[in-house]
Order: C-alpha cells, then structure tokens, then sequence
C-alpha cells in the first residue's frame, strides 16, 4: 500500500529515517518530508522510541519510525514473534552441564540432552538430566528436555554387540570411552558397505535412535521429551539417514489439549545460511567419496529432501548457528575473551533484528555453553573431551562457548525478556501452531 504523510508541518529529522540495514537502530541515511508518499510493506516491531515501538517497513531494508510520521489510515499491528533458547549436549562434559545450569538463571528454559553418556567414574547422562532437575526445582514446570540423538560421540544404549555396524572395529585413542564413529568417518564407513549391510545399518541406526528417546521417556524422571535434534546434524548427511531419522520422530507422540502431537524437531533453515552451507560442503571434502556424493552437493538440494518428509512433523521456522565459535588460533582470555563476549552479545541483537523484520514467525537460538575456571592452557579442555568420550569436538571450541554464556549472561541479567514483538517461546507452542516450513517444496 501507499500511504501519504499528512501535513502537520515538518517532520522532525531525528526520527523521520531511512535506514539501510537490516537493523532498524542503526545509523540514518535519509530524511523524508511532509507530504511524502511512501509505499509501506509491513509493519514490524524495533527500536523503542517514547514508548513506541512499531516501525514501517518502506523498502526491502528500509525502516521508519512509526512516532515521526501520522498516515492516511490506520496499519495492521505487527506479528508477535517467538524465540526459543536451546542449550546443546548436556550430559556429556561436566563443565558444559555447570554452564547450562547456569544459564538456566537467565532465562534458559530449552535444554538438548545426550543420554547416551558414562562416564569412567559410573555417572551417566540420565543421573546428570536427574541432578539438574532435582538443583533447578525452581524453574522444573517451565524445562523443556528434549533428547540429542547422536551416532558420533558416546556410546550406544543398545550397547555395542547389537549395533556393530555404526561402532568402530578399534578405539579411537584419542576418545576411548566412546564406541561410534567419528563424525567425519561416519558417512565413509556407511558407502563402504554392500546394499545387504546399508540395509542392517539403518536398521541398527532406526533402533539406536529410538533407545535413546525411550531411554529417557521411560525413565523414572516423569518429564516427557519434549523435542528432538541431532548431534552434528549426521540426519543431513545422507538421504537413508534423513528417512531413519523422520521414521524414528513419527514414532513418537505427545499428549496436547487431549489429542496426541508429534515430537516437534530441530528446523533444517540455518541462519547464517552460509555457515550451514560451508559446514556440509566441509563434511563432504572429509568423505573420500565427495566428488559425486550427497553432502558435496547443492545444500538446497538437502533442504528439499529433509522437508519433504516432514508433513506431519513441526519445526520452529529457523534456527540461528551465528552464536557458535569461532575456533580461535590462540588461546582467548582476559581482554580477547571480553572482545569476542561483546562479539556475541551483538550477534544475540541481530537475531532479534532479524526475526522482527523477517517473515519467519519463530526461531530456535542455538547455544553451546561451558562454565568453569578459564584454563591457562587448552590440554585441560582437551582431557575434559577425551576421558568423557566426547568426540568429534574440538576442544580449542571451548573458550568460545565460555564466551557464549558470559554473553547470555550480559543480555538478559537485568532484563530477562525479548525486545518489543518478540516473546519467549515454547516446544509446545511449536507443536501447537509451526509445520515444517518448506514442507511442500519440490
């Protein structure tokens, strides 16, 4: 629509902006006058200014306060928008347990637990989901657990003997608590077998998958599992596995409102894209069969096929990876960690940005959190991996995740919600109101 601004004299130049960015807060461009006439897209919610909040849309990254201009007639308010934070791999590292249970002081309320962990002392992931929910009572209504399948790091519940074929022949003696393959191994062990062993692979990796869900959802926790994800994203690895992976979650039900709902799962939309893309393109230089192979190929490809087969599954619209890493060269501390906390913390504000201007009505915000003594020197994160068997992470990783949750930590101490339009959400309200997105695409 365009709608014209009304002369009421002139328009004052600290609110009447263009901005050309996707940040409706950043810095002006442009200055629009009385009488202007503006072609409006939408109208979504930004900066709060005087305790207004709602900015138009006039361009494709353009914004304009709504407090500067009066127009011809009356907007639609803006869509409410919702965020769920999910905290990755607890039950594996005790001091990626602390920081989750940390985090939980902030706002945390979605939690992707292995249970598939033990540890050389007898403790396992379930004790440790116990622990947590027993020293979080306060916040134990409002949790949601939800299950980390992996076939890349731990052990397998079945126990090795019946799934000999996703298990290594020979420990890693980097990672000897842990029998699976190594992420970067997995694909290539699944193309060196024959059609009769592919065949009993899946069959052992649909059993293993299942056992870690009924493993907790059988527990003696009474807490229902609440969501799915996959540790490395192997689901996306290799069309058998997506199709192991969406018969293993459709398995699977949920009571609501009196019916019964399917496992909601993690959304194959990663933003930044460009990292999900660079990361499936490095899975597939790792396979010595990428030349012609799956995950070398067009990732848009793997969006395509992963969504099709989730009709009748649900998914928040997107899920935000730009809050993971990076890996550094060096060891960061002190002044370096500060820099890359305060790196983090704006990353946190372009995903709100992101999801106030965009057309996606929920996101997953990813995070991967450690607490913990800032180690002088890495080997001590790299034996915290190594005698729990959790593989296929870089131990260098961890100063990042520290920097994670002190970031987490910043943002929400004195203010524990959103920005305006957008609220905290819930897997239950995924289940409620999101299909797959893209689930019709072709």
């Amino acid at each position: 629509m365009t709608l014209k601004l009304l002369d009421r004299g002139f328009i004052h130049t600290n609110y009447a902006r263009v901005y050309n960015t996707s940040s409706v807060n950043r810095h002006p461009r442009e200055t629009l006058f009385r009488g202007a006439e503006i072609p409006i897209f939408k109208v979504v919610f930004g900066e709060d200014r005087e305790g207004e909040s709602r900015w138009y849309q006039i361009g494709r990254e353009a914004y304009i306060w709504s407090g500067a201009v009066n127009t011809t007639r009356d907007l639609p308010a803006p869509q409410v928008k919702e965020i769920i934070f999910t905290a990755d791999d607890f039950g594996a590292v005790g001091t990626v347990d602390d920081g989750i249970e940390q985090a939980l002081k902030y706002g945390l309320r979605s939690i992707a637990c292995f249970t598939n962990f033990k540890s050389s002392d007898g403790n396992t992931s379930l004790k440790k989901i116990a622990d947590l929910l027993n020293k979080s009572s306060n916040y134990k209504p409002e949790l949601e657990i939800g299950v980390h399948l992996t076939i890349t790091s731990g052990n397998p519940v079945r126990g090795r003997e019946k799934v000999p074929l996703l298990c290594r022949t020979t420990r890693d003696p980097h990672y000897e608590q842990s029998d699976f393959y190594d992420f970067k191994q997995i694909l290539d062990v699944y193309r060196s077998y024959g059609e009769t062993q592919r065949d009993e692979f899946i069959t052992q990796l649909k059993d293993e998958l299942a056992a870690q869900i009924e493993i907790l959802q059988n527990s003696a926790l009474s807490i229902p599992v609440q969501h799915l994800s996959v540790h490395h994203d192997t689901h996306h690895f290799h069309p058998d596995f997506h199709q192991a992976f969406q018969e293993v979650a459709l398995d699977f039900n949920l009571p609501l409102n009196g019916e019964t709902t399917r496992l909601p799962v993690r959304s194959i939309n990663s933003l930044p894209q460009e990292n999900h893309r660079a990361y499936l393109h490095l899975a597939g230089k790792l396979s010595a069969h990428h030349a012609d192979e799956y995950l070398h190929s067009d990732p848009d490809r793997i969006r395509r096929d992963f969504c099709n087969g989730f009709q009748t599954l649900s998914c928040p619209s997107i899920v935000f990876t730009g809050h993971f890493g990076p890996i550094p060269f060096i060891h960061k501390t002190g002044f370096y960690l500060n820099r890359l906390v305060k790196k983090k913390k704006k990353a946190i504000q372009e995903a709100f940005d992101f999801l106030n201007t965009s057309e996606y009505a929920s996101m997953e915000f990813l995070l991967h959190l450690r607490q913990g003594p800032d180690h002088k020197k890495r080997k001590t994160y790299e034996s915290e991996t190594r005698n729990s068997g959790y593989a296929g992470v870089n131990h260098k990783s961890f100063d990042a995740r520290l920097a994670e949750l002190l970031s987490f930590k910043e943002t929400f101490e004195n203010q524990s919600d959103p920005p305006p339009g957008i609220i905290r959400g819930s897997w239950k309200d995924v289940r409620e109101n999101y299909a797959c997105p893209q689930r019709n695409s072709t």
